[in-house]
């Protein structure tokens, strides 16, 4: 058996190493390595590891409304050619929360159907993001999700304006 990503899971030592991971990577055990982390506290590990080690992914907490993997993952994560996996998009549901009852903003529905889309957009419209991770069990949701890669994705500009548009939330 093969598998296809290996992660050390939530990172917070910056001395980590993923030293056995590329041993395994080199018997053939797996075809890529990476880190993961959802904690901000742990940040600093992230991109001491990513730094240091250059995994092949790094899966990282980001959603519209906390941003902070922007200015300190993605850019070194770019740096270092390691593809972004994003783990919760809609916040622990805290974004659903903020738009219960509320239509989805004319501006946004040539690009977007829904808020989940509108969240899972934001997060695909950034260039350094390989793959949004939104997590469901329920299959309506999955759908509507999915439908998140149809269309146009919003360009840098409709990306500002759903920035300002979350803040006033």
């Amino acid at each position: 058996m093969k598998l296809d990503l290996l992660q050390l899971h939530n990172v917070r030592d910056p001395q980590q190493s993923l030293g056995i991971f590329r041993d395994w990577k080199a018997q053939g055990v797996c075809r890529y390595v990476g880190i993961t982390s959802t904690s901000h506290g742990a940040f600093a590990a992230v991109e001491a590891i990513l730094a240091r080690e250059k995994p092949d992914f790094v899966q990282i907490d980001y959603s519209i409304d906390d941003r902070e993997a922007e200015p300190r993952i993605l850019p070194l994560a770019a740096d270092v050619k390691a593809a972004v996996l994003t783990a919760l998009p809609f916040g622990r549901g805290r974004l659903f929360r903020a738009v219960r009852e509320r239509p989805l903003p004319d501006w946004a529905q040539g690009f977007a159907g829904s808020w989940a889309q509108f969240f899972l957009k934001y997060l695909l419209g950034d260039p350094r993001v390989t793959v949004v991770i939104p997590g469901t069990a329920n299959a309506a949701h999955m759908t509507d999700n999915l439908d998140a890669m149809r269309g146009p994705l919003p360009n840098p500009d409709q990306r500002r304006k759903m920035v300002e548009f979350v803040k006033t939330l």
